[in-house]
């Protein structure tokens, strides 16, 4: 897999009400790590047996992905409260585990406060409560 040195940047802001999702920065590492090395938030987002994460191993993960996909950091009433990144990588595998339900979805890691749908355990539920 080829190294990204950097994020690759876009402009796409998402927002509804409250919830803002905006552009994932170079900016953004200090919050990032702090998450990554949170054993809470890495209990949702990765279960039990996850390890920390230190700044070079958080940024090659991000930095990885941004090249196929865009990442964003969610914001609760302008307040960091996790991130996500939109692909389409998974979109077939996700429809046909789910047929007809809209299914959407980000790789998402939040805190444990807003962990609700953080795994592919929750999201059929997720799925089931959201159908257009």
């Amino acid at each position: 897999m080829h190294r990204a040195s950097v994020l690759r940047r876009h402009d796409v802001t998402l927002q509804k009400g409250r919830i803002v999702l905006r552009p994932l920065t170079e900016d953004d590492w200090s919050t990032l790590l702090r998450w990554n090395s949170d054993p809470e938030v890495l209990h949702f987002s990765e279960g039990d047996d996850a390890k920390r994460y230190d700044l070079a191993q958080v940024q090659a993960i991000y930095r990885g992905v941004s090249q196929n996909a865009y990442c964003f950091v969610i914001e609760f009433t302008g307040r960091a409260i996790g991130e996500c990144w939109l692909q389409r990588m998974n979109l077939e595998r996700i429809l046909a585990r789910y047929p007809g339900q809209d299914c959407r979805r980000g790789h998402q890691e939040v805190t444990a406060a807003t962990a609700g749908c953080a795994s592919d355990a929750h999201l059929g539920q997720w799925c089931r409560a959201h159908r257009s």
